[in-house]
């Protein structure tokens, strides 16, 4: 559930709105706020499609972080050069 620290009126409906608060909880990872935030999506009428559209959305720009540090260790590790 979005609490109240998210204005009423804003310009996204509410079903987006907890597509986004679901793709934010995928990124970082906290399961609690997953199931939290696709089951009030899935009330709010977000279908199956979407919610698994939003979850490979979130977990591709979630692992680009650590693909970013690891890529990076690596290639100082081996003395690679990164374009």
């Amino acid at each position: 559930m979005l609490h109240s620290t998210l204005p009423e009126q804003t310009k996204f409906d509410k079903k987006t709105k907890h597509l986004l608060a679901l793709a934010a909880a995928a990124a970082m990872g906290s399961e609690h706020c997953i199931r939290n935030q696709m089951r009030e999506s899935v009330a709010l009428g977000a279908t199956e499609e979407e919610v698994l559209e939003v979850l490979v959305i979130a977990a591709y720009m979630g692992m680009t972080r650590s693909q970013s540090y690891s890529f990076r260790a690596y290639a100082e590790q081996f003395g690679r050069k990164l374009e």
